[in-house]
């Protein structure tokens, strides 16, 4: 996953309180981990995980390219019409970006005009289910 931001945003904010974001993961256990389908990275539920946050200029048009990181849809919506895309599996996790992690906000050059955030700090919370 790819993301794109304007060349304003060079330097990342700092979360003031947790923010909710969603994945969309695959295969593991649903109740205990689950798998990125892009580069295959296993989470594991309740686990805060770390990153780097790497970001690139682009040229033309002029935009910053964040490549890693960990990266989540601000949107329900969003995530939920990205299952369309992959195999049976694949499932909606709610995630928590937790106060004093570094953001970008931005959006996913795969998709278009999808909003995306990537941050260095994350925890997939659980399976989103209908309520």
């Amino acid at each position: 996953m790819c993301m794109r931001t304007h060349l304003w945003n060079l330097f990342p904010i700092i979360t003031k309180e947790p923010i909710t974001v969603y994945k969309v993961l695959r295969g593991g256990n649903a109740k205990s981990t689950a798998k990125s389908p892009y580069q295959g990275h296993i989470y594991a539920l309740g686990v805060q995980e770390e990153a780097y946050i790497e970001k690139r200029l682009g040229f033309w048009p002029p935009r910053i390219k964040i490549h890693e990181g960990l990266h989540a849809f601000v949107d329900l919506k969003n995530a939920k019409n990205e299952i369309w895309a992959h195999a049976r599996g694949h499932h909606v996790y709610e995630c928590v970006i937790p106060a004093g992690s570094k953001i970008y906000r931005g959006f996913w050059d795969e998709g278009g005009k999808i909003p995306n955030i990537v941050s260095n700090k994350l925890t997939v919370v659980k399976i989103y289910e209908e309520e």
